[in-house]
């Protein structure tokens, strides 16, 4: 209420003033000036490029799948996207190269010295974006592809910002390590992960304990085998409290400690899940590892036989067994 009073006091002030100023005079005022045109409408909201135009465009490669509803306004950042699916498709490592930062160029060297790169793309079958955000006007965005493979599709998320020369680089971010039979299935709106136990479920770590708690034990396997890190379950969930909700986190506990009681009980991961889980871990623990500060005797790096190896321990099985179940059971 002050500043109200404080106000009027100061209208009432000016008011008495010119009221003291123009006693006297009978001039009539003059009229008040007309009133400013209205502002101009905004202008209309720029449209999204035509996907099948760009696709056409780029005479590119048939096995993208590239929906109109996540389509950009900018058609650098639409062209970007289709490049880099393309590189993972074609196996061409110079291409992604040239489009990965310092970062994912480190990664993809390590990649090619263990065929880790050859492993992850030559089974590819296609490629479907998931989901496209823009930062900005000429500022890149961010993008989710599934990767389909015979059986099962995975997901990678990546940030393409302007690099030094202007052109857009990828940097790999966190993905979620979930797994479905089909790329498609990541786009629908609608989809549900069938129930039943370890021999029909589908993979999704959401849906899967016996999956979180064999990917969480084996990830944990992985950094102390590589890095001597030790990084527990335990240990992980400590340091989620810092990026999870409170009731998430029980729940992904809840969920592990279901995923322990199944595999104690003799409970196993199916063909489907063990491959969708490796081809995932194979680019999502390089990533991790590139991170890591390189040692006396370079940088780690994380074949697809170490993955398959920590997985044989995670699931109490030899590794002959799980490559058998990598390659189909």
């Amino acid at each position: 209420m002050r500043g109200r009073n404080v106000l009027l006091l100061a209208l009432t002030g000016v008011t008495a003033f010119g009221g003291l100023g123009l006693a006297g005079c009978k001039e009539e005022p003059p009229p008040p000036p007309p009133p400013p045109p209205p502002p101009p409408p905004p202008p209309p909201a720029p449209e999204p490029i035509d996907i099948q135009g760009l696709l056409s465009e780029m005479d590119a490669d048939a096995r993208i799948v590239f929906p109109q509803s996540v389509a950009p306004v900018d058609a650098d950042l639409g062209r970007a996207v289709v490049e880099f699916a393309e590189a993972f498709l074609s196996g061409d490592d110079s291409e992604a190269r040239a489009m990965l930062d310092l970062t994912g160029q480190a990664v993809l060297d390590r990649l090619l010295v263990t065929g880790g790169w050859y492993d992850a793309t030559d089974n590819l079958e296609a490629v479907q974006v998931i989901e496209l955000r823009e930062f900005g006007t000429g500022q890149g965005g961010s993008v989710t592809y599934a990767y389909q493979t015979p059986g099962s599709a995975y997901t990678l998320s990546w940030n393409a910002e302007p690099g030094p020369g202007g052109a857009l680089a990828f940097s790999g971010v966190d993905s979620s390590k979930e797994e479905r039979p089909r790329a498609s299935d990541f786009g629908d709106a609608e989809y549900e992960s069938p129930a039943g136990g370890s021999a029909d479920a589908t993979g999704a770590l959401e849906e899967s304990p016996l999956l979180l708690y064999i990917s969480m034990e084996a990830s944990s396997i992985l950094m102390q085998d590589l890095v001597g890190m030790t990084m527990t379950p335990e240990a992980i969930f400590e340091q989620a409290k810092a990026l999870i909700p409170a009731e998430e986190l029980a729940d992904a506990q809840d969920m592990f400690e279901e995923g322990k009681a199944a595999d104690a009980n003799g409970e196993t991961l199916n063909a489907s899940q063990v491959r969708g889980l490796v081809d995932a871990m194979t680019l999502q623990i390089q990533m991790q590892l590139a991170a890591l500060p390189a040692g006396p005797d370079g940088a780690p790096a994380v074949t697809q036989d170490d993955i398959i190896g920590a997985l044989a321990q995670a699931m109490s099985m030899s590794k002959d067994e799980v490559q058998d179940l990598y390659n189909g059971g």
